[in-house]
């Protein structure tokens, strides 16, 4: 499929879901809204097929990109598949369990984003991030000693983070 013609699908899809929302917050929770839940998700994996053959389409492979070129997608599930495509090509790529990790943890999956990151640690722990990240999901799942213990080695690294700095603090005095 030409590029021209996957940008123009993709953008059909996401004008489909924009139009499928604004119905559906017109609507009560009836079964309209249920419909229009269903043509929303149907129509976001469209997207989603079709973004992931945009990289093919402009002639780049997602597994063969030129290192510091990592995939970007607008949409964080499709980015999920692709990093997890590569951890089955490459059971030990570090950065890809790490992403996977990252948007399990923003979807709200703790426990499965913690094993991810386990494994993102084993193959690469000094990777920039790693000891945030973890921290922030034990914290998720209410390993308190453990984020705090965490925050204080990602502190150690780098001592001018002032985020990571308040949410130690924040742990720190809910724990007295």
């Amino acid at each position: 499929m030409r590029r021209r013609d996957v940008l123009r699908r993709r953008g059909a899809g996401e004008e489909k879901v924009a139009k499928y929302k604004n119905q559906q917050m017109q609507v009560k929770k009836n079964d309209e809204y249920q419909a229009l839940g269903h043509e929303i998700a149907t129509t976001q994996e469209a997207v989603g097929v079709l973004e992931e053959q945009e990289l093919p389409a402009r002639g780049e492979d997602p597994l063969h990109l030129p290192e510091g070129r990592l995939p970007s997608f607008r949409r964080p599930e499709v980015a999920e598949r692709a990093w997890r495509r590569l951890s089955y090509v490459d059971p030990e790529d570090g950065e890809a369990w790490f992403q996977i990790a990252a948007t399990l943890g923003r979807r709200g999956e703790f426990g499965p984003a913690e094993e991810a990151l386990e494994r993102a640690m084993d193959l690469n722990p000094t990777r920039p991030g790693m000891l945030f990240l973890l921290g922030w999901v034990k914290e998720n799942l209410g390993k308190t000693n453990e984020a705090i213990e965490l925050y204080q080695h990602h502190l150690e690294v780098h001592s001018d983070d002032v985020g990571t700095r308040r949410r130690l603090v924040g742990l720190l005095m809910r724990t007295d």
